[in-house]
């Protein structure tokens, strides 16, 4: 955790989902990081590892959202929280290489109709281990990103976001509604793309 603490606040980074931490809900509950509390996460019960978290900078004033009905561990894992003065909703997800796809979008697309309905005007992240290669155009990733499109939404990343000898991979990846999209464009809010940064993985 102390590696997690110094480089959040070095960077100064304002909110971080972390997919795979680990962590039970025990643990997770006790948790302490210098500057940042748990806004919001998903532990697993019958299995180990897995999950997601969402840290934010304490002086956010945030409501975690209840979304537990449509998680399904190894499936989908994903949690919610609602940045009230920003009214901007941030999902973080997680999809297992053991879990069905088909289960995934099923639920990923249940917990954004929710989310649509209960804060339609609010903007719209979703930040996750999605497991499938946004650079290799195939069924999957062409699913998901239509579905995404659907709720008007689009991916941020679409260039290789880990590369090793042996390969070069693009599974992380961010969604942002239209709304933030055109805010990336205007030069005065320039910053906002800046801040967008890939899921921090817990296990590395």
């Amino acid at each position: 955790m102390a590696l997690l603490s110094n480089y959040l606040n070095d960077a100064r980074i304002d909110v971080a989902c972390i997919t795979e931490h680990w962590l039970q809900t025990n643990v997770a509950d006790v948790v302490r990081i210098n500057n940042y509390k748990i806004a919001s996460k998903c532990c697993r019960k019958e299995y180990k590892h897995g999950g997601t978290l969402i840290l934010t900078r304490n002086e956010y004033r945030t409501t975690a959202i209840d979304i537990d009905e449509n998680v399904r561990k190894i499936h989908i894992e994903a949690s919610a929280v609602h940045l009230m003065k920003e009214n901007m909703v941030i999902l973080a997800v997680y999809r297992s290489q053991l879990g069905d796809w088909e289960i995934f979008r099923k639920g990923l697309k249940r917990i954004l109709v929710y989310l649509f309905q209960r804060y339609p005007k609010s903007l719209m992240v979703v930040a996750g281990d999605f497991n499938i290669n946004f650079i290799l155009n195939t069924p999957q990733e062409r699913e998901i990103k239509n579905d995404f499109a659907t709720f008007g939404m689009q991916e941020v990343f679409k260039e290789y976001s880990r590369v090793t000898k042996n390969s070069s991979t693009c599974i992380d990846n961010i969604f942002i509604s239209d709304a933030i999209t055109l805010l990336r464009k205007d030069k005065k809010n320039a910053n906002l793309q800046q801040k967008m940064y890939l899921p921090f993985r817990g296990k590395h």
